[in-house]
């Protein structure tokens, strides 16, 4: 299993760069050509998408995940891939229905008289074919295939940069040109995927199939939905109490913030597939346990770089009008860390206890409410960044006290206690180097400090000091 998940996380990790790291990547020509307004305006149609995506399909994407795996027939797990995608096709096709009829009103809704009807049309069509890749690109993660995972990363990235700057920069089409290149790319994508997977789809809906798929996923749409509430609700807040332009500043945050995200998303797509298949080994709680400091080293080495270059990153990246963003990456970062830590905790998944993850996220959600109201009343969208972080460390907590009964890892605690208290000492020291603007020099020797401390408390000390001590006697006997 460990062998498997490090060879399918390096592939997912650069599935993810190529996908989600893209948009860091091309933060230098879009903060360029957008202004913090555009941004906002962006950001909101990225929050819409991922709403519909779990409300809308119920999350059946989930149930594929949990099926596919367990059953071993063929002509199964056909009728289930038909009947989720064809489901998951209707509903999205009804969704950019009601948005083309009613696009007018909608678009004053949504984001007001500033963006025309035109530009939310093609936000909605963006949506429609967002949510067809993310269907098709998901199977070939639940099928195990991280190879063809990358190389329709590596076709969606090309596409997308090749299409995109030149709308940017030689048409001047501004959020058109984004919306534009996200169409064309995942349409062309989408179609590869399906081939890619072509032997599980047919013109196939079996009611049944699709009742046994929602009866999994209706409970776990509910806690997605919390989840994702959660996780979006800073944009609400700060769209409703500060503004789009205030969004768009966040927006750029957020971005950089990802940077740690992606290491961490490489692990959850290689490892949850493989932990639904062999959760019943009796070794397998061992090597998450193992796989878990491992991860946690990757995490605290790009986490800190983040935080102690965030200044100099947006400056770098970016221009004058989205310098104020910097102050916010330290707080959502660590937040980052904490939110995507829960692949570690799976005892409520393997033993269905999905209600409990429900509730615990619903506490999250209640919890983060009334501090991004408190916070952003007080700082402003920095105040959104503060919330997400204690909520995230709530959020994270919870769900490893809980999930422990169900199935349990032999994680140390005091090694636990250890990594968060290390991770928060950590987090305040780089943020103040970062806000005080300190030489380079400081930066990178605090960098490279704060993982050493760690690598050192990493190694099996036990194995390495007789290991060193022999090495001493045996140079002084030559």
């Amino acid at each position: 299993m460990i062998k498997e998940f490090f060879k399918n996380s390096l592939l997912y990790f650069l599935s993810n760069i190529l996908i989600k790291g893209l948009q860091v990547l091309l933060l230098p020509i879009y903060t360029r050509f957008l202004s913090p307004y555009d941004y906002g305006v962006l950001d909101l149609f990225n929050v819409v998408f991922t709403f519909i995506n779990i409300i809308f399909t119920v999350e059946i994407t989930q149930a594929i995940a949990r099926y596919y795996q367990e059953s071993k027939n063929l002509k199964q797990n056909k009728e289930y891939i038909s009947t989720a995608f064809l489901f998951t096709l209707f509903i999205y096709s009804i969704y950019l229905l009601k948005c083309i009829v009613f696009a007018e009103s909608l678009a004053e809704f949504l984001i007001g008289g500033k963006t025309s009807k035109k530009i939310f049309i093609l936000g909605s069509v963006s949506i429609f074919f967002n949510g067809l890749f993310y269907f098709t690109i998901n199977l070939l993660k639940w099928r195990v295939e991280p190879g063809k995972h990358l190389i329709i990363s590596i076709i969606n990235s090309t596409l997308t940069i090749t299409i995109s700057i030149p709308l940017l920069i030689h048409y001047n089409l501004k959020i058109e040109a984004i919306f534009l290149a996200q169409i064309i790319t995942n349409f062309l994508t989408t179609i590869l995927a399906i081939y890619y997977s072509r032997d599980d789809y047919a013109i196939i809906f079996k009611y049944k199939k699709f009742q046994k798929l929602v009866r999994f996923s209706f409970p776990l749409m509910l806690s997605s939905m919390a989840m994702i509430g959660f996780i979006y609700e800073d944009r609400i807040f700060i769209n409703y109490m500060l503004g789009i332009n205030d969004l768009g500043l966040y927006g750029v945050a957020y971005r950089f913030s990802t940077i740690a995200g992606l290491f961490m998303y490489g692990f959850q797509n290689s490892l949850m597939p493989l932990i639904y298949r062999d959760y019943s080994d009796i070794e397998t709680p061992n090597k998450i346990a193992h796989i878990f400091l491992f991860f946690i080293f990757l995490v605290i080495s790009v986490t800190s770089f983040t935080i102690i270059f965030s200044r100099d990153l947006i400056v770098l990246l970016t221009t004058e009008s989205y310098y104020g963003s910097y102050t916010a990456i330290p707080f959502l970062t660590m937040a980052t860390f904490f939110l995507n830590s829960y692949i570690f905790t799976p005892g409520m998944w393997i033993r269905g206890k999905t209600k409990i993850f429900f509730i615990i996220t619903i506490t999250a959600f209640l919890i983060n409410s009334i501090l991004n109201y408190i916070f952003i009343k007080l700082t402003g969208f920095n105040g959104a960044a503060m919330a997400t972080l204690v909520s995230s460390i709530i959020f994270f907590s919870l769900n490893i006290l809980i999930s422990q009964r169900y199935y349990p890892i032999p994680y140390k605690l005091e090694k636990i206690i250890f990594i968060l208290l290390f991770a928060i000492m950590s987090f305040v020291i780089s943020l103040f180097i970062s806000a005080n603007n300190q030489s380079i020099i400081t930066k990178i020797s605090l960098y490279l400090l704060i993982n050493f401390a760690y690598l050192f408390f990493l190694i099996d000390k036990q194995k390495i000091f007789p290991f060193i001590r022999n090495l001493v006697e045996l140079k002084k006997k030559k």
